[in-house]
């Protein structure tokens, strides 16, 4: 159909662009001069030099820079997540892992950042305690990552051209969603002063482009195995989902089961394979 064609001439063409030129190391060199600046900023705030104005929009936790750069770095990983979406259903299960353990490695600086005194064992204990379960889950999720992958190589799944063009055209709809959510959210942060739900936002439709990419597959590939095995990682990425509105600790614990619950798929469908 001509309306996929230029659809995949399109995804093709941002693809190439963004391997093209270096996005990946350019939003690095941006986020680390990002993270000196903030960094700066909040000093200054500190020490009320800033304008009113200003002064009520920069944080004066010196921690709240690095959670400014960890959501740079995120943003980065999710254009990713749509690129893998497209390539292999795998590839776009193993970035949700890498994505959740960063999530959960920034909630730690999140969590301190929220600190408004000296930190003391009296007072910040269940703090504590949460970001020690949270590292904790980023650093199993970690490991979950690598489980997966050795799993993976073992199943091998041959697809048509047709399904990959539309799997191009559906991860050509979710970046176009993805710009659409940046754009809103920041607009209810700036004027309307509502706490940023973009991750929220993007993870429930992320969901719905997995559901809609197992359909297409149950119609190019009319397979149990396969259907199966990925409406499993589209439960996973629900719990995901879920697990971005919960408090630290129980965050920590759902992306924990959600990480072993893509194991036990990978496991089951590489042992029963077809």
């Amino acid at each position: 159909m001509p309306f996929i064609r230029l659809c995949c001439a399109l995804y093709d063409s941002i693809h190439s662009a963004w391997g093209k030129y270096s996005i990946i190391r350019k939003t690095a060199m941006f986020a680390a001069i990002a993270f000196v600046c903030s960094g700066v900023t909040i000093w200054a705030n500190k020490m009320a030099l800033l304008p009113t104005w200003l002064a009520t929009w920069v944080p004066t936790n010196y921690f709240a820079s690095i959670q400014i750069v960890f959501t740079m770095v995120l943003l980065v990983e999710m254009v990713e997540l749509i690129f893998a979406l497209a390539d292999s259903v795998a590839l776009a299960v193993r970035k949700q892992l890498e994505i959740m353990s960063l999530i959960l490695l920034r909630d730690v600086f999140k969590a301190i950042s929220q600190l408004n005194g000296p930190l003391n064992l009296a007072d910040h204990g269940m703090l504590l305690l949460q970001m020690v379960s949270v590292a904790l889950g980023g650093y199993i999720l970690f490991i979950i990552r690598g489980l997966f992958w050795k799993m993976h190589y073992v199943q091998q799944y041959t697809a048509m051209e047709h399904y990959l063009a539309v799997k191009k055209c559906v991860a050509l709809a979710l970046l176009v969603a993805f710009v659409g959510i940046g754009i809103y959210d920041s607009y209810t942060v700036v004027f309307r002063a509502v706490p940023s739900n973009f991750f929220h936002h993007f993870y429930t439709t992320l969901i719905f482009a997995d559901i809609l990419i197992i359909l297409v597959g149950q119609y190019f590939l009319p397979s149990f195995h396969i259907t199966f095995r990925n409406s499993g990682y589209a439960v996973s990425t629900l719990i995901m989902r879920v697990a971005l509105e919960a408090p630290y600790h129980i965050s920590a614990a759902l992306c924990v089961l959600a990480g072993c619950y893509i194991l036990l798929i990978a496991w089951g469908t590489a042992r029963f394979s077809e």
